[in-house]
């Protein structure tokens, strides 16, 4: 019942990914044949509760995960679920694995942290770019406008190094008198 059920689980997976209908509609009967015994065989509610377990990992995964670690935990030490039936355990362990919710190893843990380090160095470089873009930008306006001021004669006393052509510079008048 269990490779029936993956099998069927993966097909209907397969479905979304169809190139055309005539296909979807394949695969979808293609599934419906492999589930159709088991709906109606003596063993329709181990199926049923795979159905629901898989519809439960998927609305809710980490729930799930905790509720399976407990089970876990008291078939271990003793407590609420020490007595959970076998073959109700498998079928959790079945719907967790295909729904791709499995625990993480000691080696899966260190590709996480490799991920999560990558994406973290990939998001600062990106925050750095900004930030040069940002400065990069305010200084481009910075030079923009003191050529500008330069050009228009606000301290341009040599034509020959202006951008644009001289403007005359205006000097303060004498008021006479005064030493500068």
């Amino acid at each position: 019942m269990r490779a029936d059920y993956a099998r069927a689980y993966r097909i209907r997976n397969a479905i979304t990914r169809a190139p055309d209908e005539a296909t979807m509609d394949r695969l979808a009967d293609q599934a419906d044949a492999i589930a159709a015994p088991w709906h109606d065989g003596a063993h329709h509610v181990q199926w049923e509760l795979l159905e629901d377990a898989v519809v439960d990992f998927r609305r809710s995964p980490s729930t799930m995960a905790r509720t399976l670690d407990a089970i876990d935990y008291d078939r271990q030490y003793g407590g609420l679920y020490d007595e959970f039936p076998d073959i109700d355990y498998r079928t959790l362990v079945q719907a967790r694995d295909l729904t791709d919710n499995r625990p993480f190893t000691g080696m899966d843990w260190e590709q996480v942290e490799t991920v999560v380090e990558r994406d973290w160095l990939a998001h600062r470089n990106q925050h750095l770019e900004l930030e040069n873009t940002t400065l990069n930008l305010a200084n481009m306006m910075l030079s923009d406008q003191l050529h500008r001021a330069y050009d228009h004669g606000y301290g341009a006393t040599n034509p020959a190094i202006s951008i644009s052509p001289a403007v005359p510079v205006i000097e303060p008048p004498d008021i006479g008198g005064l030493d500068r």
